[in-house]
This record gives structure tokens, C-alpha cells and sequence, in this order.
């Protein structure tokens, strides 16, 4: 049995080795504060490693000012009252570091002191971790919630509330799932989302929420199980970012990306689409077919592109993508080498731009094409291969080469160009200032100008004709030529090429050329000029005869009387006929015959033409017929009076070289589309005939088939060559069938269609002052040749119309000064003053309501529209007869009586 003296011993051992094997600090501390014993942990914690070095010192030498204080005033106070006091304390280590610990203070019976102490500093930082850790969550802009394991809200940022409408109240304890789906979330999300919860695994998904207004938001959601240090769960981690405008991004870039591909496709090019996030790829279809793949041979990963770039282009290519992510470029673009499905590379143009960024400016999608260049670098290689031989070639040739770099501002001029300039290639070292020196004065300006264009992009190249000053000192022509090769990315021109011929030879040929032209419009001006006087100084006597003519036809005549009208009243036709088809055949050559559209019934101009010739046909005795297809009985748009020109030219000569036999006209519908008709006029005739040599020169000017003919039957030979231009005009064509001795068929195709703004035949509207007397009108006639001023005389009593009579001009003006008339008939050339100066003179003071209409021999149609500007109304030409001025009269009779 132990002693009493060996067994406390024996415990005192024991407890020593349990105080120095404690992790807590213990410290032993007299009535006055002094260490007397510290174990290890005690001393690690402050950072000693002896004891000696706070043996015999006070507790003080530990702590700062601030702690003394507080534990003096505070503590001390309160250990002394019960004997025992716990709290947290922050001493200072050796090196004077803060030391936080956790500490018992026990008052022994001697009244010293233990002190047992665990270091907090662990503890303390875990607790600002949580705190900063807890303000992030608080602040975040996404919506954070935890639930326990039966999936109810047990917490939620502010983010989360602010997004779906709902209050902390609201929320806590509530199922998110009742909470935020509702009709439009996807039920297959849902369910894989409940299957990942059930087996206590991560999720993530895109889901469309409701709020608590209704409304729905699209979220990306990240769920996360939370387990212990067992595995056991404890509850689950949510994350909701709100992606609504991104989805409504992505439905706006699906259809464009539709239609862009669509378009690119179209060209052959390839479209990528990449959603950065998930690193995934969409390849069209084109991109494919490129590399030699079908649509499903390729999956939508990044790396199936990455894998086919050539080696030693992936360096390069990443760091160009890599400066676009990071928003250092405006696009990305760079050249590559792409592996085939067979193995060999093709070489590609690859171009990008991100399309979509989220909120925080992260690129979220990027969208790209390619083009293959294949062919392109394949001719490039032709082209470096020809090079030579084409320079060699330029230079045997008359052209000059020249090329300009922008970039080191140095200018090329081949050997071929220096020759053009009469230097050797020796002697010349071109620079601006040499180009700018020898270009003429007044061509500078322009040439520049036509450089600074191109080189702006404004236009495709640049070409400018100018004088260079030659070594000899004389100026010669040269025409440039040139186009911008390589721009920069920003568009601006880089490096320009041309070439250079000398046109001086071509130059003096144009001069010439433009003289020539020059003097053959003045000689059609003159030969204009000469057909209007003719045709005015025929036309004017040709007025008074054919209208006395027609005054005496109403006359009683006897038999030869009647025989003799008849004879002067066809040759004055016959003439001004020819009168005519001249007048016409110039127009035709200068291309100013025009044809109208105006509605004009059919039916009536085919009657009339054919009724002209029924005299003749019964003289001669011929079987003279006209068919006329019902189906055409409407009123058409088109040239009536041409028409009527053309249908007298065919029936004229039908008639004219027909003895015996018959000539018929057929008028008749071959087809009709909607309102336009396409119809047949054929003129057919038992007459002389034509060979082949006439009928190939049928359609020339005052071309017959001999002399014989001209004496025989007359005529100019100018009606069917007017004819088949007129035909062309109103795009039509002409057709002639003839035999020599058996007769001759015209044919007419034209394609007319039908008015839409007039009546059809036999429906038109009563017409108004047809029979209405004039006798009230009072007119005055400007008439210079007495003749004429008779007929207008014998016209106007015969319709009981009042009138005075001016010599000229002149007194044209005087009298319209002094009357008051209704109308004025103005004749334009005339002594003292001609009639449009007088129309002038006198809209001065009756202004522009009384109706002046011109009567004139002149029959050109520009310079009758000339009148019309210079304030005439309207105009007759000569000869006309009493039915058409009359008509004209009363055309104009409205506006004549409102006065």
C-alpha cells in the first residue's frame, strides 16, 4: 500500500502531465498579478518559448494600454464580486501582434489567480468571413434562396424579393416551386428538376417564372444540395438570374440568324454561331459541305472547329480571338487553313463580332461566317506566276505602267511610260511634283479631281483624259487609268496601279469628228429651214386654191365645169401630199415623228379610207371590197391620223398600179390579251406586181422600179417608205407577198389597245353646240395675202359669222386694241409685224382668255408647238377647208361666249 506522502506525489505528477498535455493556455498568477507558472500552449500562444521569459512578470506585460485599462476597470471589478469571470480578451504577442483568446479567471483561496486560455483568432476571422460573406449575399443582384430538406424557403436575398414581387413574409416556408411555375413553364424542365432534387444532385436549367403580378420573367437557375460533414442533406442552394432580355435577344438573333444564313448560304459562304457560355457551336449547313461533311457528321462543340485549324495557324488565330473578346478590335478576322474530310486544308477568310454581351459586358455569343478562298489563292499563285510575262508583255505593247504607293509616297512609272514622256528609263526618276508639273494647266483640276474620287471610293476607278507636257516642249494627249489595289481595314487607299496610252492621234480624229457633226446639224437646221419656207410658200397659194375650189364645187356647174374642178381639186391634193410625205421623210430622219395616243374609233377611220378611193375603183372598174372583223367595232388608243396616212398609202398604191381585177382591204382580230388587241390590216390587189430586185429596195426614198413606172403612173416613190417607217413608229411591222403581173398583198400587224376614257361606238354622249348658230360670234382675221383673206371672207358669211379683216400684224394689234371680239384668227407670217409678236402684243391687255388661233402654211410640228408657248391657243395648218375651220371655231366656242 502506497504512503500518503508517495500518493501525493504520485497525483501531483499526474495533474502536472494533464495541465501541460491541455490545448487550452494555463497560467498561475499570485495576489499581485504575477506569472509564477505557465504551461507551453500558454507560452506558444503569446509567442514565447521559455518560461523564463514571463516568469516574475506581471500580466500586464502582455496586454496594451487599452486592454489594461479595460480589464482594470472592468473585469477585475466583477472577478472580485464572484470569484469567476469569462470573457474574450486581446493580449499582444512578443512581436506585437494582436493575440485574441477566450478566458477563465478563477480567484484562488490565497487570492491568486488561474487563467485558462484558448486562442480565438480562427474563430474570429471565420466570423468576418461570414459577415463580408453575408453583405455579398445581401447586396448581390442575383436572386439567392436556401430551403431545408423538404424544399420550403428558409431564407432569400433582397434580389430575390425585388425580382419576383414577393415579401420575406411571403416567402418563407413556401415551396418554390408553387411559388415562381405556373401554365407556360416548361413541364419537362420541371420534372428533370424534381428528379435532380429527389436524388440530392446539382441542377442547372432555364425556366420561365411567374411574379407575383402575373407576370412571367425567364430565369437561369443553378440549384445545389447542401450536405453535412455525413452527407447528410441539410437543405438546398438556389441561384436565379433573370435572363428575360437575353432570351428575347436570342428569339431576335434566331431569326435573323435564319435569314442571314439564308442569305449567306446563298453565296456559298459558311455561318457559325458560338454560345460562349456553354462552348458550344452551330455550324450551317454550307460550313459543312465545305470541309466535305453532312449536316449530321459534325456535333456543335467548340473543339470541332479548333481541331481542324492547321497547326500553324492556331497561335495565331487564338490571339486574334482572344483581342476581339477583350474588346480590343472592332471584329474578328483573320485568314485559315481548315482541314478537309479527305485530309487536305482549305484555306478560308473567317470573320466575327460579338452579337450579345450580358449586363455585367461579358460576351455571351458571337456569330461569324466563312468564305473560301481557295479558288482566290490558287489564282493569287497563277497570277505570281504570270507576273513576269504579263510586264513583259505590258512593255511590248503601246500601253505605259504606273504605280503609286500611298504609304511611302513613291511612284513607279514603267520603261514604256517613261518613253511616252521621251525619256529613257535611265533618265527619269518619276515623283508628285514631276506629275503635277507637266500636266496642263486646264487639264490639272479635273484630273485630280477624278483621282480624289476614286482614291475617296466614290467611284469604281479613276480614268481622266489630259495634256502632258513632252521632253520636246509640246503638249500630247494621255489618257490615265488606274484602281486602288489594297485599302486598310478603315477603307483608306493604300497602293494604286494604271496604265497610260497616248491618244493624240485619237484626240485630233474627235475634233474633227465634232466638226463634221457640228456642220451636219447645221445642215439639217438648214435643210429644216428650207422644207418649213417651201412647204409655207407652197402651202399658202395652195390654201386659196383648193379652198376656192371647194367654194366653186358648190356652185351650179355644168358638166365640164364640174370635170375641170375635179382635175385642179386632185393634182393641188397630189401635190400637198407630196408636200407632205417630204415633210414626213425629214422628220423620220431626224427622229422627231412622233406618235400620239389618243382614242379614235376604228371602225370610222377604216370606213373613211376605204370611201376615198370607191371615185377611182368605179372608174376603173375594179372589184373594190372592204371586210371588217365586228370584234375590232371599239374606240382605240393610238395615232388616228398615222393610221389613216398609212391605210391611204397602201390602198393608194393598190389602186394607182391596179388596171383590172380587184383590190380588197381586210381589217381583222388575230389575238387579244386583257384589253389589248392585235390586229391585221391586208391590202390586196390583181395589179402589175413587183420582182425581187424591186421588192428589195421597196422600202427606200423615191425608189420605183424603173423610169417606165414614173411615167406611167407618177408618183415620188416616197409613200411606202413613210409607210413602213410609220408602221415601225407605232410598233408595228409591214409584210409585202408580190409576183410580178399577178398582184401584190400588204400586210399590217399592230398591237393597239383599247381606250379606257371614251365611250364605245354607237354609245357616245349627244354632243353640245354642234347646231348651234354662231352669228353671234365676231371675229377678227390677221391675213396678209389677199387670196386667202377672200376664202376665210366666202368661209365665215356662209355661217353668218361677223368679221373684220387685218392687212398685218400690225394692225392686227391696233383693232384687237379697239374691238372686242370673241375670237381671233392670226395668220404668222405677215409684213409690219408677223402673228406671234402680235399674239404677244396683244395678251398685254386682253390676256389670256381670248382664244388666238393660228393659221399657217407652216406644217412643221415643232415650231406649230412653239406657237402654243408663245400664248397662241391653238392652230390650223394650210390648206384647210371650211368644215375644219368651223369645227375649230366651235371647238373653242366655250370660251369664246362666256364673256
Amino acid at each position: 500500500m502506497m504512503s500518503p506522502e508517495k500518493f501525493s506525489a504520485s497525483l501531483l505528477e499526474k495533474m502536472h502531465t494533464a495541465v501541460e498535455s491541455s490545448m487550452d493556455g494555463i497560467a498561475l498568477l499570485n495576489a499581485g498579478g504575477v506569472y509564477y507558472y505557465l504551461n507551453e500552449v500558454h507560452l506558444q500562444m503569446f509567442g514565447y518559448e521559455k518560461e523564463e521569459e514571463l516568469l516574475g512578470k506581471s500580466w500586464q506585460y502582455i496586454y496594451g494600454e487599452e486592454e489594461i485599462d479595460r480589464i482594470s476597470k472592468n473585469i477585475f471589478p466583477q472577478l472580485l464580486k464572484d470569484k469567476r469571470w469569462r470573457g474574450e480578451t486581446t493580449g499582444k504577442s512578443r512581436e506585437g501582434k494582436p493575440v485574441h483568446q477566450e478566458i477563465t479567471l478563477t480567484i484562488l483561496d490565497d487570492g491568486g489567480i488561474v487563467c485558462i486560455c484558448r486562442d480565438i483568432e480562427q474563430r474570429i476571422r471565420n466570423q468576418q468571413q461570414i459577415r463580408i460573406h453575408s453583405q455579398i449575399l445581401e447586396t448581390s443582384n442575383s436572386m439567392l434562396m436556401t430551403t431545408d430538406p423538404d424544399r420550403n424557403i428558409i431564407w432569400a436575398n433582397p434580389s430575390f424579393c425585388r425580382t419576383t414581387g414577393f415579401s420575406m413574409e411571403e416567402i418563407l416556408g413556401k415551396n418554390p416551386g408553387a411559388l415562381l411555375q405556373g401554365e407556360k413553364s416548361d413541364k419537362e424542365t420541371i420534372q428533370r428538376f424534381k428528379e435532380a432534387i429527389r436524388k440530392n444532385e446539382s441542377f442547372n436549367c432555364e425556366l420561365l417564372n411567374y411574379k407575383k403580378d402575373g407576370t412571367t420573367y425567364w430565369a437561369e437557375i443553378k440549384c445545389q444540395p447542401l450536405l453535412n460533414e455525413k452527407g447528410e442533406l441539410e437543405g438546398f442552394f438556389a441561384i436565379e438570374e433573370d435572363i428575360t432580355e437575353r432570351k428575347e435577344t436570342e428569339v431576335l438573333l434566331s431569326e435573323n440568324k435564319l435569314r442571314l444564313e439564308l442569305a449567306i448560304e446563298s453565296n456559298g459562304a459558311g455561318l457559325w454561331d458560338w454560345n460562349i457560355r456553354d462552348n458550344t457551336v452551330y455550324y450551317s449547313s454550307s460550313w459543312k459541305r465545305n470541309l466535305g461533311y453532312q449536316d449530321t457528321e459534325i456535333a456543335t462543340g467548340f473543339n470541332e472547329w479548333q481541331t481542324r485549324v492547321h497547326p500553324d495557324d492556331l497561335e495565331m488565330v487564338a490571339a486574334l480571338l482572344q483581342q476581339h473578346l477583350e474588346g480590343k478590335t472592332p471584329v474578328y478576322e483573320s485568314e485559315i487553313r481548315l482541314r478537309h474530310k479527305d485530309g487536305h486544308y482549305i484555306s478560308f477568310i473567317d470573320r466575327g463580332k460579338i452579337t450579345l454581351r450580358d449586363k455585367g459586358g461579358t460576351p455571351v455569343r458571337m456569330t461569324g461566317i466563312v468564305f473560301n478562298i481557295s479558288e482566290l489563292k490558287e489564282a493569287q499563285l497563277k497570277l505570281a506566276e504570270t507576273e513576269s510575262r504579263w510586264n513583259a508583255a505590258l512593255e511590248g505593247s503601246e500601253f505605259g505602267v504606273w504605280e503609286w504607293d500611298l504609304v511611302q509616297n513613291s511612284i513607279y512609272f514603267s520603261p514604256k511610260l517613261k518613253e511616252l514622256y521621251g525619256y529613257r528609263d535611265d533618265e527619269l526618276q518619276p515623283t508628285a511634283e514631276f506629275w503635277i508639273s507637266t500636266c496642263h494647266p486646264d487639264d490639272f483640276e479635273p484630273s485630280r479631281s477624278a483621282l480624289q474620287d476614286h482614291l475617296d471610293n466614290k467611284t469604281p476607278n479613276f480614268i481622266s483624259d489630259r495634256r502632258v507636257l513632252h521632253r520636246d516642249g509640246h503638249y500630247r494627249w494621255f489618257q490615265s487609268r488606274g484602281q486602288v489595289i489594297r485599302r486598310d481595314t478603315n477603307g483608306n487607299p493604300l497602293r494604286v496601279i494604271g496604265s497610260v496610252i497616248d491618244i493624240t492621234e485619237r484626240k485630233k480624229l474627235e475634233e474633227e469628228l465634232i466638226k463634221a457633226k457640228n456642220a451636219a446639224e447645221a445642215n439639217v437646221k438648214t435643210k429644216r429651214r428650207f422644207l418649213a419656207n417651201i412647204s409655207h410658200e407652197i402651202r399658202t397659194p395652195m390654201h386659196a386654191i383648193m379652198g376656192i375650189t371647194e367654194q366653186l364645187k358648190q356652185t351650179r356647174l355644168d358638166e365640164k365645169q364640174a370635170y375641170y374642178l375635179a382635175v385642179i381639186n386632185e393634182s393641188s391634193r397630189a401635190l400637198l401630199d407630196l408636200i407632205n410625205d417630204v415633210l414626213d421623210i425629214s422628220k423620220i430622219e431626224e427622229g422627231k415623228l412622233k406618235i400620239d395616243h389618243i382614242p379614235f374609233d376604228l371602225r370610222e377611220i377604216v370606213q373613211h379610207v376605204h370611201q376615198l378611193f370607191q371615185e377611182n375603183t368605179d372608174r376603173k372598174g375594179l372589184n373594190y371590197t372592204l371586210e371588217f372583223d365586228e370584234r375590232l367595232n371599239h374606240y382605240f388608243s393610238g395615232d388616228p391620223s398615222r393610221l389613216r396616212q398609212v391605210l391611204m398609202n397602201i390602198l393608194s398604191n393598190a389602186v394607182k398600179f391596179t388596171e383590172s381585177g380587184s383590190v380588197s382591204l381586210c381589217c381583222r382580230l388575230l389575238s387579244r390579251t386583257g384589253n389589248l388587241y392585235i390586229m391585221s390590216f391586208e391590202c390586196t390587189d390583181t395589179g402589175i406586181g413587183m420582182n425581187e430586185e424591186m421588192k428589195k429596195r421597196l422600202f427606200q426614198d423615191f425608189s420605183q422600179e424603173d423610169d417606165s413606172f414614173e411615167r406611167k403612173y407618177g408618183g415620188s416613190g416616197l409613200g411606202l417608205a413613210i409607210t413602213h417607217e410609220l408602221v415601225q413608229l407605232m410598233g408595228g411591222t409591214i409584210r409585202i407577198l408580190s409576183e410580178k403581173n399577178k398582184g401584190t398583198t400588204v400586210n399590217i400587224v399592230l398591237s393597239l389597245p383599247v381606250s379606257a376614257d371614251h365611250p364605245e361606238p354607237g354609245k357616245e354622249p349627244l354632243q353640245t353646240n354642234t347646231g348651234e348658230s354662231l352669228s353671234h360670234l365676231r371675229v377678227l382675221v390677221a391675213e396678209d395675202n389677199s387670196f386667202n383673206r377672200l376664202l376665210i371672207q366666202i368661209m365665215l358669211t356662209n355661217n353668218d359669222i361677223q368679221f373684220d379683216m387685218a392687212d398685218n400684224g400690225l394692225q392686227a394689234v391696233e383693232m384687237a386694241s379697239r374691238g372686242n371680239y370673241d375670237l381671233i384668227l392670226m395668220d404668222i407670217q405677215m409684213p409690219e409685224m408677223n402673228g406671234v409678236d402680235a399674239t404677244k402684243r396683244i395678251r398685254q391687255f386682253r390676256g389670256p382668255d381670248t382664244p388666238i388661233i393660228a393659221i399657217t402654211a407652216n406644217a412643221v410640228l415643232e415650231e406649230l408647238d412653239s406657237y402654243m408657248k408663245e400664248g397662241l391657243t391653238d392652230y390650223l395648218t394650210k390648206p384647210f377647208d371650211e368644215k375644219r375651220l368651223i369645227q375649230k371655231i366651235r371647238e373653242h366656242l366655250p370660251a369664246a361666249t362666256t364673256k
